[in-house]
Order: C-alpha cells, then structure tokens, then sequence
C-alpha cells in the first residue's frame, strides 16, 4: 500500500481509495514513486487525478472494462477549464502522466494512430536529406518539422499524385503566411527548409519543374546586426538574484555561472557530461557543435564550486553521464534548448535586467563583447568562442567601443 508512504492522515487515505478510480490510485502512486518523484509532487498528482474525475462515472464505467478512450478526453477537457494558464498545464501535467500510468497497466490509452495522407512523401523526403544531401540528424529533424507544416498545408495534395499539381501561385502564398510576424532567422529557417524540400520535389520528378525561384528572397546583410548581449555588470545581477534554495537553484546557478564563465553556447552546456570536468587538473572541456572546435578551458573557482554545490545537493541519482538534469521526475538530460533559454530568462526577468536579449545566448554575446573591449585580439576570441572561421567573430568589432573612437570622424560644424 503505497499510499501510506505518502499520506499520514487515515482520512485522505480513504477518501481516495473510496473515490472513483480508488482502485488504481495506489498502483499510480507506486508508479510515480518507481520513477523517483518527490512525496509532494505524488500527492500532487494522486490528489489531482481523484478531483478530476469526480463527475465522470460513465468513463470510469468504461475504464474499468478496459476501454479508457472516454476518460482521457474528458480528464484533458475538465484540466481546461482551470482558471489560470499555470493552473491547466499542471492539470494537463497530471493527466499526461496519468496516462501514461494506464499504458504500463495494460490499458491502450489511445486508438492506433492512422498514418497521415503525407507519410510517403514525407518518409521519401527525409530518407533524401540524409542520402543525398548528407544531412545531419538535427538537420534531418528541423527540416522535418517545416516539411510536415507545408504538407499539412497542402491536404489532398500533399501526395505523390498530389505534387504533380503544385503551383508557384501556391508555394508563394505559403511562404508569405508562414513567415507573417516571424523574427528573421525563423523566416530564413522556414523559407530554407520549404526550398529544400522543393528541391527534392523537382529532382525526384513529382513536380514538373523547379519551384524553388516561387519562395521569395528574404534580403539581408552580413554583419548588419549588432551583438545583442548581457553587460557584465547585467549577468553579475543575474547570477545574484538565482534563489539557490529553491529545488533547481543550485543547478540554474551552475549552468548560468558556465555560461557566463566561458561564453558557451546553449547546447554545450546541455551536452556537458561528467567526465568532461577534469577535477584533477582543474580543466573543463566543452564538445564542439555547428562544425565549430572543441575547447579545452580552465576551470575556475566560481564554476567548480557552483558545479560541487549542485552535484552533491541537488542532482538526482540517475545513470545519465549528462551534468544537468530536469528538475522534477523522471529525469533525464535537458534534450531541449528552450528549457535553458527558460532558465536564463526566469532569472534575468528575476533579476530586474532590462534587456532585449532574454536566452542564454546573451551570455555568450555578452562574454564576447566584454573580451573585445578588454582588447583581447579576434583570433583569441575566436578560439575561445569556438568559432571555425574567423569571420563568425567580425560581429563583435561592432561593439569594439575601444578602437571604434580612434577611427571615429569630427562632426562637421554647421555655420549660421
């Protein structure tokens, strides 16, 4: 009886066992436990899926013959109408893994998924970007994301016989509605991927000829941006204002202190791995991403000791060779950038820093702009950066505010 371990009171016991799914709350409960949850989030969940289902006999009637297909819908629909954002993606949370509690008990949650019109294509598509054009497995997985989206758009034609019919008509108007109100690297990554998969349309003959010249242009020039970055004095505050005793502060703490110790990118910070921290000889290694180079660093006082505080304090006890886990169960590595840009976001919103660069990435711009204005030469920053060209690092002499005033001109006077 699991739920003894995690409620004292007889009375809630009982309530839930009496309630209308009591004879699967005590399996649920030892379902979360397996997986390393905490006493509170159990309760949490356990008391959560009870208030849900209240109302809901006739789902429960048919759950209980094996036919769950009318109890998820309804639990998802009452979790909706909970009276704040914060509120229906924690009931949502609870019926996610609800669900997923009744698949390991036997129970088929949902109907056999029926394969989307597009699956051939689609199949035929990725199989392309990685044969042909030697494409990369992340690559392979965005370019899929957009293809899905523009075959979606598409309906009955988003099939071999379908394509044959494709227009540039059609092709323009889908790039223009898909990239309405986007930021201009998701523009150019929704309009590179829409090409790449009319290149494959054209060069395997479903289309009758090349409809790539129909994806308008999206002008831009290199080096027209500015590095959008932390002051340091802006990352210091924010690394004062991580609240160290809350469940993942310790591990926000580290990872943000890496960030602004190195200026690394987002997912080497995630891809850290335990065996990449070199205690002994106090050296940290980060892996290389984006064709870029490894780098092989110091480890710094501030970082081993935000990194020790953590390891021994807050991080699970998982098989994981990752540094940085998810803060709730079961966990498992940061396989998404977006939780970290979160994190460095929560913090920087926290701290009161006003700043249009609100990601990790404002780290790693502004540990940039901070070596150039030191008057660390570009090669050096761009080994340090990991950086395979040196033009990568041209952006920062932008912000090189030092030498800029050498070469400033007088401002003509104006005569009356």
């Amino acid at each position: 009886m699991c739920l003894e371990k995690v409620y004292v009171g007889a009375a809630i016991r009982e309530k839930l066992r009496s309630g209308p799914l009591g004879w699967l709350i005590d399996g649920f409960c030892r379902w979360m436990l397996q997986r390393g949850a905490a006493l509170r989030t159990v309760q949490e969940h356990v008391s959560r899926v009870d208030y849900l289902c209240r109302g809901l006999e006739q789902a429960v009637i048919r759950l209980k013959a094996g036919d769950p297909r009318l109890l998820l819908p309804a639990l998802a629909q009452h979790a909706q109408r909970a009276a704040t954002s914060r509120g229906r993606r924690r009931e949502m949370s609870t019926v996610h893994r609800f669900g997923l509690f009744l698949d390991t008990e036997g129970l088929r949650v949902s109907e056999p998924e029926v394969e989307p019109p597009y699956e051939a294509v689609l199949s035929a598509y990725l199989d392309w970007l990685g044969t042909m054009r030697g494409n990369k497995a992340a690559t392979i997985t965005l370019r899929r994301f957009h293809g899905v989206r523009f075959l979606e758009s598409l309906g009955e034609l988003a099939t071999f016989k379908g394509l044959a019919s494709l227009d540039a008509d059609l092709v323009w108007r889908y790039a223009i509605e898909a990239t309405h109100e986007r930021s201009r690297s998701v523009r150019s990554t929704i309009l590179t991927g829409l090409r790449a998969f009319l290149e494959f349309c054209y060069c395997a003959g479903h289309t009758p000829g090349d409809l790539r010249p129909a994806v308008p242009r999206m002008r831009s020039y290199r080096l027209s941006d500015t590095p959008r970055g932390l002051h340091d004095q802006d990352a210091r505050a924010v690394l004062r204002a991580v609240d160290k005793d809350c469940r993942t502060g310790k591990r926000d703490y580290a990872m943000l202190q890496v960030l602004y110790t190195y200026g690394v990118r987002g997912v080497q910070v995630r891809r850290l791995r335990l065996e990449d921290i070199d205690w002994r000889n106090d050296r940290i290694f980060f892996r290389p991403v984006k064709h870029g180079k490894g780098s092989l660093l110091p480890l710094t006082e501030e970082v081993g000791d935000a990194l020790l505080g953590y390891l021994r304090d807050q991080r699970p006890e998982v098989s994981y060779q990752e540094v940085f886990m998810t803060g709730l169960a079961p966990f498992h590595p940061l396989w998404d950038s977006a939780a970290l840009s979160h994190v460095a976001r929560r913090w920087i919103e926290r701290a009161g820093v006003d700043t249009l660069a609100r990601g990790s990435h404002a780290f790693r711009h502004g540990f940039a702009s901070t070596l150039v204005n030191k008057g660390c030469s570009l090669k050096a920053i761009a080994d340090v950066l990991g950086h395979r060209r040196l033009a990568s690092t041209f952006i920062y002499t932008k912000v090189d505010f030092r030498n800029l005033e050498t070469v400033a001109l007088e401002w003509p006077e104006v005569g009356e």
